[in-house]
């Protein structure tokens, strides 16, 4: 049975559970995302025994985007979900010290108090609801940038590295 996409799903999961966790999540879009869309070709290998020389560049695009993409909807889902009971995260415990970075930024007051006001909306939503709509967004948009990136290198360069295997191998 031919699984096109499934190896894809599950690194993808796999990727976005090790985003959230703490002190692996620093890790997540340089390391654990290519490697996830790595493991994603390796996997389609073995499981639909295609051989290594039909892993082409723009297939380990793809799987590298779809990896990265599906890793971004499961991080959020997961992190929002963690939120949702905590009612708090990394970005609430740095609210705190926005004020200085802000201080450091050749900004006008008025956009300082701007972006503050914003902060702290957000920083209630969180406490009070244990949700935010601008959280929500917030972050689904910095994981698909940086994961559908970091995903679609994974993918080039695994590509090539199976590629490569093949050839010692053979």
């Amino acid at each position: 049975m031919k699984t096109k996409y499934l190896p894809v799903i599950v690194s993808g999961f796999g990727a976005g559970v090790i985003a959230i966790v703490p002190f692996l999540n620093s890790m997540a879009c340089c390391l654990v995302i290519p490697a996830a869309a790595y493991l994603s070709l390796f996997l389609d290998v073995k499981l639909n025994h295609t051989p290594p020389f039909m892993i082409s560049a723009g297939k380990g695009a793809l799987f590298g985007l779809l990896t990265g993409l599906i890793a971004a909807l499961f991080a959020t889902g997961f992190d929002i979900f963690v939120t949702l009971i905590t009612r708090s995260n990394e970005l609430m415990q740095a609210i705190g010290q926005l004020p200085n970075i802000l201080s450091g930024l050749p900004l006008d007051v008025k956009i300082k108090e701007e972006i503050m006001t914003v902060f702290e909306s957000l920083r209630k939503d969180i406490m009070d609801d244990g949700f935010s709509a601008l959280y929500t967004v917030l972050i689904f948009m910095n994981n698909l940038i940086s994961f559908t990136i970091f995903g679609l290198v994974g993918g080039l360069i695994g590509s090539q590295i199976i590629k490569s295997q093949n050839k010692r191998a053979g």
